[in-house]
């Protein structure tokens, strides 16, 4: 099986975008019937990419667990009831950081905690000039 027009097709995306470096495979049942790196794994060295290269997704993976999560909660007891007795934030509003529940300490730019969200309204405090 040829995978030439998809080699192509990820060589043109890899120019257009100026993406250093992808892996990619192609699997069918249990097997791998296709695998193949393009580009860097690390340009400052000079280090190729392989089929084998694991690369950081930074905060990707909350939406994967996100999604998890409200799948199980919708298909166990519905994902927009209250998540547990003694709080009525629901997991749509837990899972989409939308309850404001365990907000973390603000800093700010001196380095001082507090609450930075602003003025009336939640306008933004002006940020004054270093």
């Amino acid at each position: 099986m040829s995978f030439t027009k998809l080699e192509e097709f990820i060589f043109t995306k890899m120019s257009e975008t100026k993406l250093p470096g992808l892996s990619a495979a192609i699997v069918k049942g249990d097997e791998v019937i296709w695998a193949k790196a393009f580009g860097f794994r690390d340009l400052e060295h000079g280090l190729a990419a392989t089929p084998h290269t694991l690369y950081g997704i930074g905060s990707v993976t909350k939406s994967f667990t996100a999604l998890s999560i409200m799948q199980l909660a919708d298909a166990f007891f519905g994902a927009n009831r209250p998540a547990s007795r003694s709080k009525s934030a629901t997991l749509t509003e837990q899972t989409g950081h939308l309850n404001g529940a365990n907000r973390p300490p603000r800093i700010s730019l001196d380095g001082r905690s507090g609450d930075c969200r602003g003025g009336s309204a939640g306008q933004p405090k002006a940020i004054k000039s270093l």
